[in-house]
């Protein structure tokens, strides 16, 4: 009986030490740490880690369930959060029953996957990405934090009103910066596409647009092209303008093989032609043409009249010696 009274003593005890650790109170809530727990488990302390969860063997599963369903048996909307979780091992995951899979992979190097369990780059979304949009409104921001960092942001409306989609990046310690689109084939070659310079140029099919604001190199099809040229060559048909002579003409291509004011063979296969600066070229020689054929045509008007006077006094002559031989008879 002695042994008996020692033991439940010794087993009050324990139970009293305990609960200075772990109290409950009358509403089934559990503290550890505290005396006053706020939730069915309220665990409060100052150490690292207030709760550790530890797998049966290496790489195994040590994760936390959550339920959407009130019975304890149903799976079928069960979320796990944890490593391990669907099989990602040794990295921390997000996953659901509902989608059968990790919904999101945290790996140990640091790389996070969204729809993957095993991302290759920092961020890897294996699905469709939705960002930017009116909440992320730019307008009027500083963005003096991306200076130096390399780094792209995306927003929106930079413009202040114009409601726009906006990347803006910063080329670091790089030379041009901008925007480069590339495209990586199932053979594992590479092939740059566009690059947007940092200065606003665009380079197609080349790396280097020479300082043209875009330059292509490769074949370009549209059904329209507006090229703005000036001086337009209208200057042609004002009286100051001096004509030069078909002879002055004739003596240029015999020396030069090729019209005055446009570009030679050589010149064109080495620089290429501007379209605006061809266009008014070529408009400047169909006004010339014009003009000389104006001139000939004035100058065979006068031929006819002159054909026309020659006729007449011609016929007239005709006539006096048709006179004179008549009365001779």
């Amino acid at each position: 009986m002695k042994k008996l009274s020692t033991l439940l003593a010794c087993l009050l005890a324990g139970c009293a030490s305990y609960a200075q650790n772990t109290p409950w109170n009358t509403t089934g809530n559990i503290g550890i740490g505290t005396t006053n727990p706020q939730s069915p488990l309220n665990v409060k302390g100052s150490v690292t880690g207030l709760i550790r969860l530890t797998p049966a063997s290496d790489n195994g599963e040590a994760s936390i369930h959550f339920s959407s369903r009130a019975l304890e048996t149903d799976n079928s909307a069960r979320w796990a959060i944890g490593p391990g979780v669907f099989g990602t091992r040794g990295n921390f995951a997000i996953g659901s029953t509902i989608y059968g899979n990790a919904v999101a992979t945290f790996l140990t190097n640091g790389n996070v996957g969204i729809g993957t369990i095993s991302p290759k780059t920092n961020l890897d979304v294996n699905g469709t990405l939705l960002s930017s949009g009116s909440s992320a409104n730019i307008d009027g921001i500083n963005l003096s934090f991306l200076a130096n960092s390399g780094k792209v942001l995306t927003g929106w409306n930079r413009t202040k009103g114009g409601g726009e989609t906006d990347f803006i990046s910063n080329q670091a310690d790089g030379e041009t910066g901008g925007f480069a689109f590339y495209n990586y084939n199932n053979n594992s070659q590479e092939k740059q596409l566009m690059w947007i310079k940092g200065d606003g140029n665009v380079a197609i099919g080349t790396l280097d647009p020479k300082g043209y604001k875009l330059a292509v190199a490769g074949n370009i099809r549209a059904t329209e092209i507006k090229v703005e040229a000036l001086p337009w060559p209208d200057y042609v048909f004002k009286p100051s303008y001096k004509l030069p002579s078909l002879t002055e003409v004739k003596e240029y291509i015999d020396k030069n093989k090729h019209l005055p004011d446009m570009p030679s063979e050589q010149e064109v296969a080495k620089e290429g032609i501007s379209l605006g600066e061809m266009n008014r070229l070529l408009v400047k020689k169909m006004e010339e043409m014009t003009l000389y054929m104006i001139e000939k045509d004035n100058q065979a008007q006068q031929q006819q009249n002159l054909n026309r006077k020659l006729i007449k006094k011609i016929a007239q002559l005709d006539h006096k010696l048709a006179e004179l031989y008549n009365k001779r008879k």
